[in-house]
């Protein structure tokens, strides 16, 4: 199913405001980071379980948002308020930007973890995903969480840039995009 992204390509692959780290911490505290990878299972109703680590990082809160390259990203609060507050910058009436924003807000839902670990894909992402029960793969990419399909996660690792080009992105915006440079 590779390039899975629902119809954003063109749109997402000129993307420049994706941030590359997350806004300062406040004052004596640090941000948290989100590193590693684990293979993982999506049940029937739509559950993950996070290792605690991840758990941890993330927040009991948090905003899953379904990207232009076909997984999941687990943001945590203050690095999702980044990623908005960069994808409202400039002009309020720019086509892109208005698109740019509706695909942000239209694709993602703020969802927490029960006590131990698991948070549910809304059923409404699932949906537009295509994603049913099944082996998944959760990828630590510093300020946020990735969450693959096991099949679509070893297709993006054969060769990233071709995968990518299957979604539709295409040139170093897309890849610095992906990257979160």
């Amino acid at each position: 199913m590779q390039g899975s992204g629902v119809g954003l390509p063109k749109l997402w692959s000129k993307m420049e405001n994706v941030p590359a780290q997350a806004p300062p911490a406040p004052a004596g505290q640090e941000l948290p980071i989100v590193v590693g990878t684990e293979e993982a299972t999506l049940d029937q109703k739509g559950r993950i379980r996070l290792p605690r680590k991840v758990h941890i990082a993330l927040g009991k809160s948090f905003y899953l948002w379904f990207t232009p390259w076909g997984c999941f990203a687990a943001f945590p609060q203050a690095v999702w308020m980044r990623v908005v507050g960069e994808a409202n910058a400039g002009p309020v009436l720019n086509l892109e930007a208005l698109e740019r924003t509706r695909r942000l807000g239209e694709f993602a839902e703020e969802t927490q973890c029960d006590d131990n670990g698991r948070f549910v894909i809304p059923y409404r992402l699932r949906q537009r995903a295509k994603w049913e029960g099944g082996d998944v793969v959760l990828v630590g990419c510093t300020n946020r969480l990735e969450i693959w399909r096991k099949q679509e996660y070893e297709a993006y690792e054969k060769d990233p840039e071709a995968y990518l080009r299957g979604c539709g992105m295409t040139g170093d915006t897309a890849l610095d995009s992906q990257a979160g440079k």
